[in-house]
C-alpha cells in the first residue's frame, strides 16, 4: 500500500514538475515609434514666397522631409512615387496628406494650381 501511495504521489507530481521546469515562454514585443512630427502647414506659410515657385517649394518645404533630392528621408522617395502613381493620385496625396503619417494636407495652404505645379515638377526633379 505504501508503494502505491508513493507511486501515486510521483505520478501526480510529475506533471507539476514538468510545468515548472519546461523551457521559458518566449514573447515577441514589437515597439513602434510614433510618426515624426511634421511642420504644420500653417507654419509653412511663412516659407512660401509671394510668387509661388514649385521648384523652390519642393527644395525647401518638401525637401525637409523627403530629402533635397526627393529620394527619401523621413518621408518616402517622391521620384519613385511619381513613376508608380498617376498625377491625380499624387495630387490627392499632396492635397489630403497621408493619415497616420507625418505627411500633412496641403490643400489649406496651396491652391489646386500650385499642387498641380508640384505634381508636374516631381518626375523631372534633378534631371
Amino acid at each position: 500500500m505504501k508503494r502505491l501511495g508513493v507511486l501515486l504521489f510521483v505520478v501526480l507530481l510529475l506533471p507539476i514538475l514538468a510545468a515548472c521546469t519546461s523551457t521559458a515562454e518566449v514573447r515577441t514585443v514589437i515597439v513602434t515609434a510614433p510618426a515624426p512630427a511634421a511642420v504644420p502647414p500653417q507654419r509653412v506659410l511663412d516659407l512660401i514666397p509671394q510668387n509661388f515657385d514649385a521648384t523652390m517649394f519642393l527644395a525647401t518645404v518638401c525637401g525637409a522631409c523627403h530629402g533635397s533630392d526627393l529620394k527619401g528621408k523621413i518621408g518616402p522617395n517622391l521620384v519613385d512615387a511619381a513613376l508608380r502613381l498617376s498625377a491625380v493620385e499624387l495630387a490627392v496625396i499632396i492635397a489630403g496628406g497621408r493619415h497616420g503619417t507625418s505627411m500633412p494636407a496641403w490643400s489649406s495652404v496651396l491652391t489646386p494650381a500650385q499642387i498641380e505645379d508640384l505634381v508636374q515638377e516631381i518626375p523631372d526633379w534633378n534631371k
